[in-house]
């Protein structure tokens, strides 16, 4: 099982599967100074198989609406991630849709910085959180 959405012309965003870890660790492994500085989940011990393992539970958690996770694909070459995070839905609140809300969080490779990636990203991934599953609150981080 696959997903890509293809946001232009440039940039795809496909949803992280095990068979994606090594592709998806050999960027972070590249970038650690560049990313580390803002991502805790980014630690100097941080392995192949620790990337494995968030693939993994990453498709548990999205089929549990608790978040989704995406490479950020130039050429079909994963350049970064995004996607939601602590998605909390109405189910949690007592059925109140009012609450249902997500925070989108995003890395990008230094290589690909300021090129408009990230915000593209961002808004192929706004539409389907309000109209697909029922999200009423963004915050990126």
């Amino acid at each position: 099982m696959s997903f890509t959405l293809k946001v232009d012309d440039e940039l795809s965003l496909r949803l992280i599967e095990p068979h994606h870890a090594e592709q998806l660790y050999a960027v972070v492994d590249a970038n650690r100074g560049h990313i580390g500085r803002w991502m805790a989940w980014l630690t100097p011990t941080l392995s192949i198989e620790d990337v494995h393992a968030f693939a993994e539970r990453s498709l548990s958690e999205f089929a549990e609406r608790k978040q989704l996770a995406v490479s950020l694909l130039v050429d079909g070459r994963v350049v970064g991630g995004s996607g939601w995070t602590d998605w909390r839905q109405a189910g949690l609140f007592g059925g109140n849709l009012q609450l249902s809300h997500a925070d989108i969080g995003y890395w990008i490779a230094e290589s690909h910085q300021g090129r408009g990636l990230v915000t593209r990203a961002g808004r192929a991934l706004t539409t389907p959180a309000f109209e697909t599953y029922g999200i009423r609150r963004l915050t990126i981080r």
